[in-house]
């Protein structure tokens, strides 16, 4: 046989099933395009493709920044949660060319597709910011030290990618994120008593067993995945948790 074999890119092979494993697998990605498109195959291996694009270049830039693998992996978190559900906004829209006309709900799906909007413009702006997200995430980490320089540290456990610190020096519990919360994470954070400390760079309420409670439920409700681990404790190491990946749904967002 003649002819030079394809050369397949192993990074970017690794990120496509990653992807995939987000949606539950490219046929199930596919079935929330069928109401929208009369080639769901191709936008759905197009929305993949662009989302392999996306990683690749802010894996680059967070490692030119001086970001570390792990900054690389929590930055993908955040990428994915709000990738995600950009992409459950749009399963939830339909065209009429597509559906037929007949009793077709035009308000309900020009609302939904106003929510596809925003969705997508909070994921531009998070997938375009990826280098002054590491550097937010540096200071972070800088203030993060300081606050933790104190003999034997705080109880600290890590839900998804947001760190649930109990400062006992501050009387605080307090909620650490790697990148700016959304709309309605900030909204979640505030009913439930939680207020922006910038000098610490968290978010944080009186230390209580109810603070305590809420954080934790607070922090798994955001995260895309839970992934408990304790990192720190003045009593010794906790055993760490098991964790679960969430799958691809069209219910909700």
């Amino acid at each position: 046989m003649s002819g030079e074999a394809e050369t397949v890119d192993p990074y970017s092979q690794g990120t496509r099933a990653e992807i995939l494993g987000w949606v539950g697998g490219m046929e199930a990605f596919e079935r929330g395009f069928n109401a929208r498109t009369f080639s769901p195959e191709r936008r759905a291996r197009q929305a993949v493709e662009d989302a392999v694009s996306d990683l690749t270049s802010a894996a680059s830039d967070i490692y030119e920044a001086g970001g570390t693998a792990e900054d690389v992996a929590s930055w993908t978190q955040g990428y994915r949660k709000r990738w995600v559900a950009f992409q459950q906004a749009g399963a939830r829209t339909m065209n009429w060319m597509i559906t037929g006309p007949a009793r077709f709900p035009v308000d309900r799906n020009q609302k939904r597709m106003d929510i596809e909007m925003r969705r997508y413009e909070e994921l531009a702006v998070y997938r375009d910011g990826a280098t002054k997200w590491i550097e937010r995430s540096q200071r972070r980490a800088e203030r993060a030290a300081i606050v933790e320089s104190d003999e034997g540290g705080h109880p600290e456990t890590l839900i998804g990618n947001i760190r649930v610190v109990e400062n006992v020096t501050l009387d605080r519990l307090q909620l650490i994120f790697p990148d700016k919360p959304t709309d309605e994470e900030r909204a979640a954070l505030k009913k439930r008593g939680f207020r922006w400390a910038p000098s610490v760079g968290a978010w944080q309420r009186k230390l209580t067993n109810n603070a305590r409670y809420v954080g934790t439920s607070l922090a798994k409700q955001f995260s895309p995945a839970t992934d408990l681990t304790t990192v720190a404790h003045p009593a010794g190491g906790v055993p760490s948790g098991t964790d679960a990946t969430g799958n691809f749904h069209h219910s909700e967002g």
